[in-house]
């Protein structure tokens, strides 16, 4: 087993590829990690990147993270995030909040029933105290959080899960914070109860958030999303793609629109390749137009597991995604990551390029490499995935996370100097 988490810094004008000396993030011998998320401190420029790190004992999985420079290079070692017992700690999700100069990490863990749990990081890395979120007496799993930049609040969303004799199904739930992480009323559902709910993601806005998740009906997923206005849920449950097979929603606010844009997988049956379309929905709850991010190759290569974020800077997004064949075993099959500049108005500009080299994997559902990205300054993005070359033996080689140095792009923007790109194996 050789499982690694990706990092790359890339300027919006494009990506170049070069190969200086790796720099080593983290390595271990005969372990998995795996999930990793990202969010950058906008007050004192720098990221933090999260994942689960599993033992090789199973049931015992940490959440570690690492803090990285604003120009991709790692600021010393990996630490523990949530590693205190033989638990399993899983799904983590990361936010910055500028308010307080912290992020907010959330991940779901299982003592015995499975609820959700936060941990406060300050800003430059150094973890702080754990703070309940969700514990009702049903398994709760698969949180997003997302942060209020001006009254610094969170909302987090989870799903709750369900079972009667061999069927499972899911709903939405939210929960407030206050910016210390402390519990404002009780958690309430966004989605319908009597449907199965799940793929969950959130972003915020001044006084607002925007929830989305994907719905199955009928033996197709659609996605749906409220808008959350001071802390209270609208009425109108929004239909932002129903048309096809959707599923794997992420989104992100342009502030300069007031609008959010929703990237999702679809597809026309449950043979078809997977694409990637946007969705633009305003802060008013108005769902408007829709555009084909990418479109499946000749090569029968699906695009699926988006991400997206907003770069106030130049009033873009950058999607990204992971690409690769069907494929009968995961384990079989090669993905890259591919990324795609998105104007404010939705519609792609220019070509998608492929930012990272071929790769295997066997994460998490869906069955591919997640990747999950965050914009810093001068137009630069840091892209977090991982990677697996080999089998998932758990005696196996060691994993190691990597970041890589990579040429200079074109330009940056205002910021006056070279646009690099960091790129890690």
């Amino acid at each position: 087993m050789k499982r690694m988490a990706w990092v790359l810094a890339l300027g919006w004008a494009g990506f170049a590829w070069a190969a200086d000396p790796l720099l080593t993030l983290d390595t271990r011998d005969g372990r998995i990690l795996t999930y990793p998320r990202v969010a950058f401190n906008t007050t004192d420029p720098r990221y933090l990147a999260v994942w689960e790190y599993h033992y090789a004992t199973a049931g015992d999985w940490d959440i570690d993270g690492c803090v990285v420079e604003a120009n991709g290079r790692p600021m010393g070692q990996p630490f523990g995030i949530a590693w205190k017992g033989s638990i399993e700690q899983e799904e983590p999700d990361v936010v910055y909040n500028p308010v307080t100069d912290e992020f907010l990490v959330v991940y779901a863990l299982s003592p015995g029933n499975w609820n959700i749990s936060g941990c406060r990081v300050a800003g430059d890395g150094t973890p702080g105290e754990f703070i309940p979120i969700a514990d009702r007496p049903v398994p709760e799993v698969h949180p997003a959080v997302a942060c209020d930049p001006v009254t610094g609040e969170y909302l987090v969303l989870y799903e709750g899960k369900h079972q009667l004799d061999s069927f499972e199904w899911r709903d939405v739930w939210a929960q407030r914070l206050s910016a210390d992480g402390v519990r404002i009323g009780d958690p309430y559902t966004l989605s319908d109860p009597s449907e199965d709910s799940r793929q969950c993601a959130i972003a915020g806005a001044g006084g607002q958030f925007l929830a989305v998740w994907q719905e199955q009906t009928g033996g197709k997923g659609r996605i749906l999303g409220r808008i959350i206005q001071c802390g209270y849920p609208s009425k109108t449950t929004l239909v932002i793609a129903s048309a096809k097979d959707s599923s794997n929603p992420q989104v992100a606010y342009n502030p300069a629109r007031a609008e959010y844009l929703v990237v999702y997988q679809d597809r026309t049956n449950s043979t078809a390749r997977w694409i990637l379309e946007g969705t633009r929905v305003s802060t008013l709850g108005e769902v408007k137009a829709t555009y084909s991010i990418t479109k499946a190759t000749s090569t029968n290569e699906h695009c699926q597991a988006p991400d997206v974020a907003y770069d106030r800077a130049t009033g873009l997004y950058l999607v990204i995604w992971a690409q690769g064949p069907t494929f009968v075993h995961p384990s079989l099959a090669s993905h890259r990551i591919w990324a795609q500049c998105v104007a404010g108005d939705g519609k792609p500009l220019g070509d998608a390029r492929a930012v990272s080299g071929p790769g295997k994997s066997q994460p998490l559902n869906p069955g591919i490499p997640a990747p999950a990205v965050a914009v810093g300054f001068c137009s630069k993005a840091l892209i977090v995935w991982e990677d697996q070359s080999v089998g998932l033996n758990p005696g196996g080689p060691s994993t190691t996370i990597y970041s890589i140095l990579g040429a200079p792009g074109t330009g940056c923007g205002s910021c006056g100097e070279p646009n690099d790109v960091f790129l890690s194996d």
